[in-house]
């Protein structure tokens, strides 16, 4: 446990940084560090807490994979390029309150790589990242990048589901569906998709 802030800036690093379940109450500074010869993980971190600000930004090198699994931040203070360093990361469980930061993307755009990449392990999805994002942006008033991650959400939920159907005629039925649901309603977050259907069906009638 950490009473104040943790700087782990400029540091080099032979080795894994494990901080499994550590409580940290002020910032956790991780900044244009060098974290090289690890096993597995460059950065062990499930279930750690931050009370304040995790700043991962502008890294040196990263060999391994930075785990944050049920690791909760009030605020995430990134820049995408650190995480491309990363072998890979985790971030199933991952929970943050906001996105702060003049390098810290927002946009859906910017950010779908980031949740596509940490959303995976061993090729299978976790939604959880896309629905931690979307919270944090509807909370902050972004409510269009929230409906965006909202709707790939869905549309990979559905890939997975039909790339792992066996049955032909079932694959088949299963694409249909999601095509029609995906076009037509955004997977019930664009709803209003759906007026130019109402349109052809019911102005002929009326």
């Amino acid at each position: 446990e950490v009473a104040g802030t943790l700087f782990l800036n400029n540091i080099i690093c032979t080795g894994t940084i494990d901080l499994v379940g550590a409580h940290v109450a002020g910032q956790f500074e991780l900044t244009e560090a060098h974290i090289s010869e690890t096993k597995s993980h460059a950065l062990s971190a499930q279930s750690l807490h931050v009370g304040t600000i995790f700043m991962f930004r502008d890294m040196k090198k990263i060999e391994g994979a930075v785990d944050l699994a049920t690791a909760y931040v009030r605020d995430l203070s990134d820049d995408l390029a650190s995480w491309q360093l990363c072998d890979e990361f985790i971030l199933n469980g991952f929970t943050y309150d906001r996105i702060s930061g003049d390098a810290a993307p927002t946009s859906f755009e910017a950010r779908m790589g980031w949740l596509e990449k940490g959303s995976r392990a061993e090729g299978m999805l976790s939604p959880q990242p896309y629905t931690q994002f979307a919270k944090v942006m509807r909370a902050s008033g972004h409510v269009s990048e929230a409906r965006k991650a909202l709707m790939e959400r869905e549309r990979l939920i559905a890939q997975q589901a039909i790339k792992n159907t066996p049955d032909k005629a079932m694959w088949l039925l299963m694409k249909v569906k999601d095509s029609l649901h995906r076009w037509s309603l955004g997977y019930g977050h664009a709803i209003h998709r759906a007026l130019p259907f109402a349109l052809i069906i019911f102005v002929p009638i009326a």
